[in-house]
């Protein structure tokens, strides 16, 4: 398990942001070939209001929490489909208990990735800690490789919004995007 502090800033706002990683090629993380930035604007698209409502206090203030699996296009490219979505599963299994028990809201979910919001930044990290130890415990075997998880978190007060092109409740601003 490797945990890797990006930056941790605790003032007012309370913001807090975590990379967390486990890979099992000796703490190296391949990048996916699609940029992250990228991923991030997919992921956000169409977030389901309700969820929102459930974890944003009245001062706006949230926890998100992201997460990916390292190299999934490599990956899926190498063992098919098949193979692939079969390990996904397992995959959404795994990271939707640990969402359960940390009282996590999954506000999105796309290809691999989760957008997961906490209104307790305390409770996002130790979802975090239980995706990676969940993992490090029962690894989810594709092909050859084991699925490995990047999990970033930060607090902030995103801006909510509806999206004109698909009439979603949509997420968006500088706290969104750290």
């Amino acid at each position: 398990l490797l945990v890797s502090p990006i930056s941790a800033r605790v003032n007012t706002d309370v913001v807090l942001t975590f990379c967390l990683t486990l890979t099992s090629s000796g703490g190296r993380m391949p990048l996916d070939e699609e940029a992250p930035h990228e991923q991030l604007k997919r992921l956000l698209s169409g977030i389901d209001p309700e969820q929102l409502r459930r974890i944003i206090p009245l001062n706006g203030v949230i926890t998100m929490m992201f997460t990916d699996i390292v190299d999934s296009t490599r990956v899926k490219r190498e063992v098919g489909d098949a193979v692939y979505l079969e390990a996904l599963n397992r995959h959404y299994s795994a990271v939707r208990e640990c969402i359960a028990a940390k009282h996590g809201r999954e506000l999105k979910t796309i290809g691999d990735s989760f957008f997961v919001g906490f209104a307790d930044p305390r409770e996002a990290v130790q979802c975090a800690v239980h995706i990676q130890e969940s993992l490090t415990k029962s690894p989810i075997e594709v092909g050859n490789d084991l699925i490995a998880v990047r999990i970033g978190i930060h607090t902030g007060v995103p801006i909510l919004y509806t999206d004109s092109a698909s009439g979603r409740t949509d997420l968006s601003g500088t706290d969104v995007d750290k």
